[in-house]
């Protein structure tokens, strides 16, 4: 999954079309998408709902997995105020692998 996001960076940060459209952009791919979508399926599969609010632990590694979830809102939602732009270009597939994240 490393590497899908280190692929999704080099996504973003590349125009999906440019003045240089004669070499080979790394791209995220649909395959990336429906992996990210397969295991978050399985993850929805084997939790339990949760009734109540659960307050992140005493250990930094706590208190990241707290905050991951609104980092990655928050990078999903870059991603589409960025490719409401007229000027900016974003792929399909990064702009919908950012929304999963």
């Amino acid at each position: 999954m490393r590497n899908d996001l280190f692929d999704l960076g080099a996504d973003l940060a590349t125009p999906a079309e440019g003045k240089h459209d004669d070499y080979k952009r790394l791209r995220t791919h649909a395959d990336q998408v429906g992996c990210l979508e397969l295991e978050n399926d399985i993850m929805n599969a084997v939790i339990r709902s949760l009734n109540s609010y659960i307050p992140p632990g005493g250990s930094k590694l706590s208190r990241d997995l707290y905050l991951a979830p609104t980092d990655c809102r928050q990078a999903g939602r870059l991603s589409s105020n960025v490719s409401a732009k007229e000027d900016e270009k974003i792929t399909e597939q990064a702009l919908t692998y950012a929304k999963w994240l």
